[in-house]
């Protein structure tokens, strides 16, 4: 909202970090909800002339595709009750002004890193479960094609099967 500032920590940010800046709020949400690609951080002023930064904050937290994207806010040193209702309702990380730019380098840096190693679990943890099911389903064709009826797959599983099934079905003569 307040444009020299934005453009401040776009100066201390450019080389490192690939930067949008949105100075309507409500373009963020929308922003976020259309961008093919995630945003790995959200730096949002609490101080917008005419507009409650609290709740494009909690409307990017609302948003599954956001829903795990840090946020760090900008606060008067003098707001404290607002930072406080921030941080209860999931904000990740603050700055209060005046804004050092050493501090907000280190910490979109840290909440960067964080996001990309939560990211990166999640798709290990994805995986391994896939993996699970994989093997759930593998282990009873080699014993035999009744077992199969105990087990109950996602959807993913689902395409899986047909492929197993019909290597399966290959292997054995049945259809």
């Amino acid at each position: 909202n307040r444009t020299t500032s934005a453009e401040r920590i776009r100066a201390a940010l450019a080389g490192r970090h690939d930067i949008t800046v949105v100075t309507e709020p409500q373009q963020a949400v929308e922003l976020c909800s259309e961008s093919p690609e995630p945003f790995e951080l959200f730096i949002i002023n609490l101080d917008m002339e005419g507009f409650d930064a609290l709740r494009i904050c909690s409307q990017l937290k609302s948003l599954e595709k956001s829903r795990q994207t840090p946020i760090l806010i900008i606060v008067d040193p003098d707001d404290h009750q607002r930072l406080l209702r921030a941080l209860d309702m999931g904000v990740n990380d603050y700055l209060i002004r005046p804004i050092d730019k050493q501090e907000l380098l280190a910490r979109c840096n840290t909440q960067v890193r964080r996001y990309r190693y939560t990211e990166q679990l999640r798709l290990s943890v994805q995986a391994s479960i896939e993996m699970a099911v994989t093997d759930a389903v593998v282990e009873p064709m080699l014993h035999g094609l009744p077992a199969l009826a105990h087990y109950a797959f996602p959807a993913a599983g689902a395409v899986l099967v047909v492929a197993i099934g019909k290597w399966f079905a290959a292997r054995t003569g049945h259809q």
